[in-house]
């Protein structure tokens, strides 16, 4: 017995939710994602030797530090409870030959393994440094606690600027760094950013609902499976951006560029493939432009994204995928695959014969 659209329509969205849901799962504590504060290194005195360079990445998820050839870095770990930040252990090590190896032992190793530094891990930095090799091109991204707000709640002492007070002068962050031998004091600012408006966003996002229903209603399923692999090929740009924002480090899920690749060829595969594909297609179309955008809220309802793009147009892909998405399922609803008449089936063949006697 065959399903009907909207069964078989269902379990494809609940699919491709769970499959995302899944995959998506971040494999770093703290990559970069939506947030509405933007960390921002401000200075580093003295100044970093040519080629060196020091940033934030993800709003304030990650600090990443990249040393060339020839040069070396000691990032210092987090100070115990009252001791002096500049008699820490080293953290993190960069040699003149590009490796950089990470103290298992230290106090940000346990630390960092999740956002607000909580874990069951017990640091020992007393027992010695124990280094691991974390990269060998000289550059490496880490969470690091001394640039952002180490609490869910939303700060409330902000200046009128937003910007928060993480205990430095003036409100500021630092965070000990030895370059070449130098001691080097890296210092930066925590700004708490004004959301953007979800209502401008939901409009866009049901203008595509109505122009993706509008299409398939007026000239079929095939039409509205060709506005869903255009929407699905901005998905994909703009997927593509936020991953290559992240750091190969950082652990990025590439979950979402598969989801709409997928969103793309069931588009095309609606719009030019054979009849017999169609239905199950668009169903596809749907399903993934709908998890893909469901998935990606965030980008919403939070004003510093990661991503390569314009933000504003990061939003607006996000919305027309949910709102295309919305619409092909409802076109599914409404207006389900024609099927095609069967010989038995054809007209008068249902009307009563006349038998014709014979002579």
């Amino acid at each position: 017995m065959t399903r009907p659209p909207a069964t078989r329509l269902a379990g494809a969205v609940l699919g491709a939710l769970v499959v995302i849901g899944l995959a998506a799962t971040p494999a770093a504590a703290d990559p970069p994602r939506p947030t509405d504060f933007r960390s921002t290194v401000t200075e580093v005195r003295p100044a970093l030797p040519a080629g060196a360079e020091v940033r934030v990445v993800g709003g304030d998820a990650l600090l990443e530090l990249t040393i060339p050839a020839g040069h070396t870095a000691v990032v210092a770990d987090y100070p115990t409870s009252g001791g002096d930040p500049a008699s820490a252990v080293p953290y993190l090590r960069f040699d003149a030959d590009g490796t950089v190896r990470r103290n298992a032992s230290a106090v940000a190793t346990a630390a960092n393994g999740s956002r607000y530094g909580t874990t069951r891990r017990a640091p020992d930095p007393g027992a010695g440094p124990r280094w691991e090799t974390v990269a060998t091109d000289g550059s490496y991204a880490w969470h690091d606690h001394r640039i952002h707000w180490m609490s869910p709640t939303r700060p409330r002492a902000v200046d009128d600027d937003g910007q928060v007070d993480l205990g430095g002068p003036d409100g500021t962050w630092t965070v000990p760094i030895t370059v070449d031998g130098t001691p080097t004091t890296v210092t930066g600012t925590l700004v708490l950013v004004d959301p953007p408006s979800v209502a401008a966003w939901g409009l866009v996002a049901s203008g595509a609902l109505v122009v993706a229903l509008a299409v398939g209603l007026r000239w079929g399923q095939r039409a509205g499976a060709a506005v869903g692999a255009v929407v699905a090929a901005g998905a994909v740009i703009t997927a593509w951006a936020t991953w290559q924002a992240v750091p190969a480090d950082a652990g990025a899920p590439v979950a979402p560029v598969a989801v709409a690749a997928i969103a793309l060829a069931a588009g095309l595969t609606g719009a030019v493939g054979p009849d017999r594909t169609r239905l199950v297609a668009v169903a596809a179309t749907a399903a993934a432009l709908l998890g893909w955008g469901a998935t990606r809220w965030a980008v919403l309802t939070r004003a510093v994204l990661p991503t390569t793009l314009a933000p504003s147009l990061d939003r607006g892909v996000t919305s027309a995928s949910i709102g295309v998405g919305l619409g092909l399922a409802v076109l599914l609803l409404a207006r389900p695959a024609r099927r095609t008449t069967s010989p038995q089936a054809a007209p008068g063949a249902d009307r009563p014969v006349t038998a014709t006697p014979t002579a």
